[in-house]
């Protein structure tokens, strides 16, 4: 079925991603049996995808305990095409990593898959459009870059959203944040020109490839990723398109160092070492259960049903009568 969808990598290829990943089965196909994968690497963009994929499979594999396929490419990049092929990877409990597919592929994504728990996590140094009805959040964008009325507009929608100032301010709030990721969109733009040069739309200011590092393998943890699309704007230059297709790799490389590591703490399915901590709000008149693991030593807020991922900072906060903004709309 997958050949329908794909066209498996060439040889030489095919032999660098031998150190990482399953490629084909005991028949020998072209395509590997997907029943046993955590993650499937699918090539949107073959360019931009293959690139990536030489430099990453010459990094030390430290992850030989995931089960990672690479499928190769789309044979296409109609939308309408893409979406089916990736759609039934998501729902046969396989995350799929999408190498250069555009942001609104994602979008139409979400709107085929289980809405109500689908929100979009948007890297980006600017503010994407995003129809009336979507969920999304949206981290590392810059104030100048963006319309005053878009930032409004975004403030009134999003519950955690984070300027690239606060992700820097903030980092136990981004990781919090990104620890509750669903669908991760990460445009390459939003890293900063001299990490990122082979992009038209990074400026001289932005993430450094060491904070996009550690942005992917803060996502690579997430306890609900359906999906991680890494993308990014080149221009044609042979050198800075390999800087940046490193700087790529490398972020592909924290994020399954991220998702090795990931730590099945959540109250949810972990109910060992747990500590629940109430607080009631004189001001709001609201009751506020924060759970906290006692081994890990991360933090959630309870409402009805789910679980919000938390930073201590914001339960302090919120313990001396100052709920953070962010905690209240996750209870609205």
């Amino acid at each position: 079925m997958l050949s329908h969808w794909f066209t498996p990598l060439d040889k030489s290829l095919a032999l660098l991603a031998k150190n990482y990943c399953q490629l084909s089965h005991e028949d020998e196909k072209d395509f590997p049996v997907l029943t046993h994968s955590k993650l499937a690497i699918i090539g949107y963009d073959a360019d931009f995808s293959n690139g990536i994929r030489r430099i990453l499979y010459n990094f030390h594999n430290h992850f030989e305990t995931i089960e990672i396929a690479d499928i190769g490419n789309l044979k296409s990049k109609d939308t309408e095409f893409s979406i089916p092929a990736i759609k039934e990877i998501i729902d046969g409990g396989v995350i799929p990593i999408i190498l250069g597919a555009p942001a609104h592929l994602i979008q139409k994504l979400r709107h085929r898959i289980d809405q109500k728990e689908s929100t979009i996590f948007h890297i980006s140094n600017r503010l994407p459009e995003y129809h009336a009805d979507d969920q999304f959040e949206v981290l590392g964008f810059q104030r100048h870059l963006c319309g005053a009325d878009r930032i409004a507009n975004l403030e009134e929608v999003s519950k955690s959203s984070m300027s690239l100032a606060k992700m820097r301010a903030f980092p136990n709030i981004q990781e919090a944040v990104l620890r509750d990721t669903n669908l991760a969109h990460f445009d390459g733009n939003v890293i900063k020109l001299g990490d990122n040069p082979a992009s038209i739309e990074s400026n001289t200011s932005g993430l450094t490839c060491a904070e996009s590092c550690q942005v992917m393998k803060n996502i690579g943890g997430s306890h609900r990723l359906q999906l991680l699309n890494l993308t990014n704007y080149e221009i044609i230059d042979e050198r800075r398109q390999y800087a940046s297709n490193l700087t790529m790799a490398e972020m592909l490389w924290y994020f399954l160092e991220g998702f090795s590591q990931k730590t099945f703490d959540h109250p949810l399915t972990n109910l060992k070492s747990i500590q629940t901590f109430v607080i009631n709000s004189l001001d709001t008149d609201i009751e506020m259960n924060f759970i906290k693991n006692e081994k890990t030593g991360r933090w959630w807020l309870a409402s009805e049903n789910n679980y919000h991922a938390c930073a201590f900072e914001e339960y302090l906060e919120a313990s001396k009568g100052e709920i953070p903004d962010r905690l209240l709309r996750l209870l609205s």
